[in-house]
Parts: C-alpha cells; structure tokens; sequence
C-alpha cells in the first residue's frame, strides 16, 4: 500500500510542478504582446500574431501526433456536438486582446492578477 501512495504523491509533484510551470507563462505572454504590440503600432496586428503564431505550433503538433486534422461533428456516443463548444476561440481573442490593452496601463503582473481574479 505504502508503494501506492508514494506513486500518487510522486505523480501529483509532476503535476504541480506542471501547473507552476504554466501558471508563470501568462505574465510573460502578456509581456511578450504588449511589446509585439509596440514594434507592430497595432493592438490587434499583435493579437492576431498572437493566435497566428499559436495556430501554427498547434497545427504542427497535430500533424505529428495524429497525422491529421479532424474536426468531429459527433462525440464518442454519435450524438451531434453542438456548435457553442467549438466557440472557445472567441473568449481567447478577448483575453488577448484584453491582456494587450491593460499592460501598458497596469504592467504585467497586476494584469495577469487581474485577469485570475475575474
């Protein structure tokens, strides 16, 4: 039993340090955006550069792993997906975007800190 629990609590060190990992990334692509917005003069340019650059790292990813691009109508019961959950994009373009806005006004830190407590 003891080996169990020392697995489990080994694997949760994994994934705490992952959710570190990822947690200290939103500050820094807030940062990396306001100053794509700056060398662009655009707030939008740089969002779009943004999801642009992202679009491509996943596609590549996708390619390697799956070998292709598949977008499901039906989930894994052949019930019809429906449309508002492929909508997720959309609240990424205002987090962004949102991100771009305020760090100029609020630096990089409060921005991200305001953005986990919304």
């Amino acid at each position: 039993m003891g080996g169990i629990q020392s697995r489990k609590k080994g694997s949760k060190i994994i994934w705490i340090a992952s959710g570190v990992l990822a947690g200290f990334l939103p500050p820094l692509q807030t940062a990396i955006n306001g100053e794509l917005r700056v060398a662009t003069g655009s707030l939008l340019g740089a969002a779009f550069i943004s999801f642009f650059v992202g679009t491509i790292l996943l596609l590549v990813l996708l390619l390697i792993t799956q070998r292709r691009i598949h977008i499901p109508l039906y989930d894994a019961q052949k019930n019809r997906i429906p449309v508002w959950t492929y909508m997720g994009g959309i609240f990424g373009v205002f987090i962004v975007t949102g991100n771009i806005i305020l760090l100029p006004v609020l630096g990089s830190v409060l921005t991200t800190m305001v953005f986990l407590l919304g």
